[in-house]
């Protein structure tokens, strides 16, 4: 049986063989899966950072506009206060003038009979004085005896 153990030792061989290949191949694939997975983990730990960094410049950028838009609708209340006030007193300043005007139309008018009114007082004083004066004159010339 010297054949058979030959053919044995070459089956065991050939086992052998097939096992270190085996193994060796298995051991290629943990060595470049570990290499992937450490070039995996380093690539996610570089994009976390990048991803921290643009996350911090958003949130900054975020902050700037809110303080920016929070100055613009200050800026925008502040104008249009100004601009009431300036329309207010233009309608105010305006409402005045016609209202002068208005109370001028109406009053004259009675200022002027008003003036009428104090003349003809004047005069019919005037002529109640000089009537007065005269009837005095003459009740005065009726009292002296006639000589």
């Amino acid at each position: 049986m010297p054949g058979n153990s030959n053919k044995l030792t070459e089956m065991q061989t050939g086992l052998l063989y097939l096992l270190v290949g085996l193994l060796s191949g298995g051991l290629g694939a943990w060595i470049l899966a570990s290499r992937k997975m450490a070039f995996i983990a380093a690539s996610l730990a570089k994009k976390t950072a990048e991803y921290d960094v643009l996350k911090s410049r958003l949130e900054e950028k975020l902050e700037t506009q809110k303080r920016d838009l929070e100055q613009i609708r200050q800026q925008f209340n502040t104008e249009f206060e100004n601009m009431a006030s300036r329309i207010l007193e233009e309608k105010t300043q305006k409402f005045t003038h016609l209202n002068k005007e208005s109370l001028t139309t109406l009053l004259k008018p009675l200022g002027e009979n008003l003036e009428a009114f104090k003349k003809k007082v004047d005069d019919v004083y005037d002529k109640e004085s000089k009537w007065k004066s005269w009837c005095k004159q003459i009740l005065g010339s009726a009292r002296k005896p006639l000589t």
